[in-house]
């Protein structure tokens, strides 16, 4: 991880099925019919939040500033149709 924190953008924890979409947040019922405690899934963030700096070793390897902020943004597929 480049920041050390874990979190999801809504629309990637609804592809989980354990998203409770009406209530923005992980479904407790959901993943206990699964056996998944929630407390070891994700945080959901809104899309373009500031998840925090970039750690050092990883902006040394890029050569980057260390004050270098990550945002957590949306993945867009792009598909193609024959």
């Amino acid at each position: 991880m480049f920041s050390g924190v874990m979190a999801y953008e809504p629309s990637q924890a609804s592809e989980t099925s354990l998203f409770d979409v009406d209530k923005c947040e992980w479904s407790d019922e959901l993943c206990e019919a699964f056996g998944i405690d929630s407390r070891f899934l994700p945080r959901i963030e809104k899309s373009g939040s500031v998840l925090g700096v970039i750690k050092g070793e990883v902006a040394d390897e890029l050569g980057i500033s260390k004050e270098a902020k990550l945002l957590l943004v949306v993945r867009i597929l792009n598909w193609r149709f024959g």
